[in-house]
């Protein structure tokens, strides 16, 4: 009975843990879709004359790619603590 019950949970705990992973594996799809955006206005900032509305652009698109890397480094974060929460209570 307790070789069932062990082999029950370990491939409960195999599936929380693979939703974990899916999640990082889906932030960071998002994290390079989001970190070309920035580059693409970046680039098309960097085309403006030099002036307030350049600086000011550069300036957003640096604020989007941070928001984006701290997004993701927060959903990274989130899985691993839920995938070490999950093995310490095995």
């Amino acid at each position: 009975m307790r070789y069932r019950e062990l082999i029950e949970t370990g491939g409960e705990l195999t599936t929380k843990i693979g939703h974990q992973r899916e999640r990082v594996t889906s932030a960071s799809a998002v994290l390079a879709s989001k970190e070309a955006s920035a580059k693409d206005a970046r680039v098309a900032a960097q085309k403006l004359p030099l002036g307030s509305e350049r600086s000011r652009r550069l300036q957003a698109a640096g604020r989007r790619e941070a928001d984006a890397r701290r997004a993701y480094n927060d959903t990274r974060n989130t899985a691993n603590d839920r995938i070490r929460d999950l093995m310490a209570k095995k």
